[in-house]
């Protein structure tokens, strides 16, 4: 039981550097047709929205189900992507620049470009092994 959860732990904090790498990868304004909604603002990924967590985890792992995981700040064209280690405090943030086109965000950093669809209040980013992570907006 033990061994089958720190995988799915490794798997966990995988997906979410994947979110991140394809989250600091996107160029930027809001949405041009309306369909999307507003990209501006502070977008967060929370433990219990991350990619394989079940209900009991924040026991085990003695972390709130509400931490903020991952968030993304939009605004004017740029974004600034900050991941926290829940474990040791520490924190690591990125920017870069974003495009809005309907409800596609394309988001660039550090030259890599990566997508992600905006539906509401959901951002919702999918890698290419098909494992996605979704942001709320704040």
């Amino acid at each position: 039981m033990r061994n089958c959860i720190n995988a799915r732990i490794v798997r966990l904090f995988g997906i979410i550097a994947l979110a991140a790498i394809i989250g600091f990868s996107m160029v930027g304004c809001k949405s041009d047709d309306g369909g999307g909604g507003n990209i501006e603002g502070t977008w967060q990924l929370k433990f219990k929205d991350s990619p394989g967590y079940e209900a009991g985890m924040e026991v085990l792992w003695g972390i709130d189900k509400d931490a903020v995981l991952s968030k993304m700040v939009f605004k004017g064209g740029k974004v600034t992507v900050t991941e926290y280690d829940l474990k040791d405090g520490t924190e690591e943030t990125s920017e870069g620049t974003y495009t809005v086109s309907g409800n596609t965000v394309t988001i660039t950093i550090d030259g890599e470009p990566g997508k992600a669809t905006i539906n509401g209040n959901k951002l919702t980013i999918t890698g290419e092994d098909g494992e996605s992570v979704t942001f709320t907006k704040k």
